[in-house]
């Protein structure tokens, strides 16, 4: 697997062993990137949730394009191991903050400075939308989302129920069995610090 644009571009990410996590495929990723290049334009200055990170590719993949910032949250261990072997690869120690344990427990409201302007799920397949957008649904109650955050959303499901009120779908891509789907997040406005 290996980074598809901007600065770090064709440098390899190590990922974890096994079939525990299901890495987002090299040209999925690039079409990721090339629809949110459409939607935002640059990602600099941009801080970044990566709630599943797995090995982080999708982070790795920001912060090459300009992210300021990213967070990534795993709690499979070998997983976890890929993501502290990747950043010391890149080398992105300032860049990036590794918060080990489940998503659904853990308190994201001080791994920044800064609301989240973007954010990927790309949960277990296992996983409901429903709980992934209670999730979201909790970042934005606690303010933990930019005002108008987007939000990249990497599913198996075809059709998904309606997203929380203050989200609305802008756009759904399929890849074969994977489906993205990218919400704006049209929450409570956070102030820029």
């Amino acid at each position: 697997m290996r980074v598809s644009g901007g600065k770090w571009i064709r440098r390899t990410i190590i990922t974890p062993a096994g079939l525990k996590t299901r890495p987002t495929s090299d040209s999925v990723r690039g079409a990721i990137f090339n629809t949110l290049n459409s939607l935002v334009g640059s990602l600099d200055d941009k801080i970044v949730l990566d709630a599943f990170a797995g090995s982080g590719a999708l982070s790795w993949e920001a912060l090459s394009r300009g992210a300021r910032h990213v967070v990534m949250v795993e709690q499979n261990p070998s997983a976890f191991r890929a993501l502290s072997d990747n950043l010391k690869k890149f080398e992105s120690s300032q860049n990036a903050t590794l918060k080990k344990g489940d998503v659904f427990r853990l308190d994201l409201s001080k791994t920044t400075n800064y609301p989240f302007d973007l954010a990927f799920f790309d949960p277990p397949y296992t996983i409901s939308p429903e709980k992934v957008y209670r999730l979201m649904d909790c970042l934005s109650a606690e303010k933990i989302l930019a005002h108008d955050a987007i939000i990249i959303y990497e599913h198996e499901a075809s059709e998904l129920p309606d997203p929380p009120s203050q989200f609305a779908q802008i756009k759904k891509k399929e890849y074969g069995s994977t489906h993205v789907t990218y919400l704006h997040h049209q929450g409570v406005s956070w102030p820029k610090l």
